[in-house]
């Protein structure tokens, strides 16, 4: 319970408003206020440099952000500054970062590659690699987003249509991090501003079935055990056999399904709110990136299961890192699948 405290905390944190700024053509944080206004007291920053933070509608120069005061490495106001020469022949001019916040940057296309192969070892290896710089912040995420679903699926009803947003959310922020877009723990709620409608009905046709299909299995299962139930005590043996073999055969239809559900349903729900595409066009693309692939899909889905489940052995807090490093591991598969990146 302590460890949990703690962790929150971290998550309390990362909610505080935290600055992005430009630097030889290049992004750079984030940091917190304080330690970017100590820059340009510092003189390290100056007052025409580019910043941005969560609620901006784009980049600003410092000076009009509120972060310069007179003595902080903002530029005496002698007049506009000198036009700068043309650079040199040959000579690369660095390029002014252009993105704003990630909820108002341009939808990308929903194209599936045409090379696209599972990579699952390579997938699971890259997400380490990143889990690792930046540990902390990803896994408070993961914990966060962890809790507020664990919440609403023991509110039954919203099961059916609050799950699949809240898990493009989640997505949506590693998919940001993952991009180096700059991006707040308030991207985890942004499946309820773009495209809520379409991932709730995703949410109920896939969740909907697999609740049926569930309390058939379970009805089988049960009819099953009391047909063979002994009536002799000669009969226990056989009794216990037949019924760990009809447990093993439900366990193994129930498994299949439900890892392809997993893998259809993530990779629709990402382009979702990746592309601000349709429930139908993203459940088509996501079932031609699987249907290929059904061993490989259905392999990637049980070691994201088994890599989360490990957690557990760590007295439960455990969880939160293997199911970031797993969450991130899709993100990377989805990447593969439909980025515009070639697969490294």
């Amino acid at each position: 319970m302590f460890t949990a405290l703690i962790l929150l905390g971290n998550v309390e944190t990362m909610s505080e408003i935290q600055w992005f700024w430009e630097q030889d053509g290049e992004q750079q944080g984030p940091i917190g206020e304080s330690e970017l206004r100590a820059k340009f007291e510092n003189d390290e920053l100056g007052g025409e440099t580019l910043v941005w933070h969560e609620g901006l509608s784009d980049w600003k120069p410092a000076s009009t952000a509120g972060l310069v005061t007179p003595n902080s490495g903002a530029a005496p106001e002698t007049g506009p500054p000198p036009v700068p020469a043309s650079p040199p022949a040959g000579q690369l001019v660095p390029v002014q970062p252009s993105h704003s916040h990630p909820a108002a940057a341009p939808v990308r296309e929903a194209r599936l590659r045409e090379d696209f192969r599972p990579r699952i070892r390579s997938s699971f290896g890259r997400a380490w690699e990143l889990l690792k710089t930046d540990f902390w912040p990803f896994v408070g995420v993961f914990a966060l987003m962890t809790l507020i679903t664990g919440v609403a699926a023991q509110l039954y009803v919203t099961i059916f249509f609050l799950i699949y947003p809240l898990m493009a959310g989640l997505s949506w922020y590693l998919l940001n991090r993952k991009r180096g877009n700059p991006v707040t723990i308030d991207a985890l709620f942004f499946g309820f501003k773009r495209r809520f409608g379409d991932l709730a009905l995703l949410n109920l046709i896939l969740t909907l079935p697999l609740t049926i299909f569930i309390t058939a299995v379970i009805g089988i299962s049960v009819a099953g055990f009391v047909a063979i139930a002994p009536n002799d005590p000669p009969s226990d043996e056989v009794a216990i056999i037949a019924m760990a073999g009809l447990s093993l055969a439900i366990t193994f239809i129930f498994v299949i399904p439900l890892f392809l559900i997993y893998v259809i349903g993530n990779f629709a729900s990402t382009l979702i709110i990746d592309c601000d595409i349709s429930w139908k066009r993203a459940l088509k693309l996501g079932w031609q990136a699987t249907k290929p692939h059904l061993f490989k899909m259905i392999l990637f889905g049980f070691l994201y299961s088994f890599v989360t489940q490990l957690g557990l052995i760590a007295l439960y807090f455990g969880i939160f890192i293997t199911g970031a490093w797993a969450s991130i591991a899709f993100i990377y598969l989805y990447e593969d699948a439909f980025g515009d990146e070639e697969p490294s």
